[in-house]
């Protein structure tokens, strides 16, 4: 049986380009509505554990923990990360966190673009939701009709939303290429583990994945008993 996640990594400060695994400087950070948002997300979804990784001291991270709507974070861990690094290094230098069982990534500033800004706060729980359901690794996009015309990938690159739902596979991945990006490293692994995208601006809309056909990797996905990939 699928383990559902109950940890939330949520990013500040770092370049969030999905498709780019080089270095790049730090961001100015994300905004305090911006986490605010994430934070607010994450405890809607069930997400009881919030490890925040920030390139920058002065992200207001601290600030942002008091009322956030439905229920409290059991527990808070702040990692800062000032060497300038990409999302997919510093994802992988949290990897001790994360145990090896499914968890959910949060970016404020793509969350923010996104389009989904408005007051509702479920799309993080309809994400958890739909892998309750699928299974594998789940995407936000925020451009349904990129998705419909250009496929998955194309979406996930083009238009992110923000959110992820990830298996540990990725972090292997990401830790055999560290130029692969988020985006490159879902797609080394589509064929053992599906990628559904869900619509961040109608969330309701799930759109199974569809098997890629790609070259195996040199290493299979990390078999983790409680998480089972979906078939198509």
């Amino acid at each position: 049986m699928k383990k559902s996640p109950h940890k939330a990594v949520i990013f500040l400060g770092f370049d969030s380009s999905v498709h780019s695994g080089t270095s790049h400087a730090p961001l100015a950070g994300a905004g305090g509505a911006a986490i605010q948002r994430a934070v607010t997300e994450a405890l809607a979804a069930g997400l009881k554990e919030l490890i925040f990784v920030t390139a920058d001291s002065r992200t207001p991270v601290e600030a942002q923990l008091g009322d956030c709507g439905r229920g409290k974070a059991e527990r808070v861990v702040i990692a800062r990360q000032f060497a300038a690094r990409s999302l997919g290094q510093a994802l992988c230098d949290v990897r001790h966190l994360l145990g090896e069982e499914p968890f959910v990534v949060l970016l404020p500033e793509e969350m923010a673009a996104g389009g989904n800004t408005g007051g509702d706060e479920e799309t993080t729980a309809q994400l958890v939701s739909a892998y309750d359901d699928v299974g594998g690794n789940l995407v936000t996009v925020g451009d349904e009709w990129l998705l419909r015309r250009d496929g998955r990938f194309a979406a996930i690159a083009g238009a992110p939303a923000g959110r992820y739902l990830l298996q540990p596979a990725v972090l292997d991945a990401l830790e055999d290429n560290a130029e692969l990006g988020l985006a490159g490293a879902l797609l080394v692994l589509a064929e053992a583990w599906p990628v559904p995208a869900l619509v961040a601006t109608s969330a309701a809309a799930l759109h199974p994945g569809v098997r890629v056909s790609l070259a195996p990797t040199g290493r299979p996905p990390r078999p983790v008993d409680l998480l089972a990939a979906a078939g198509d």
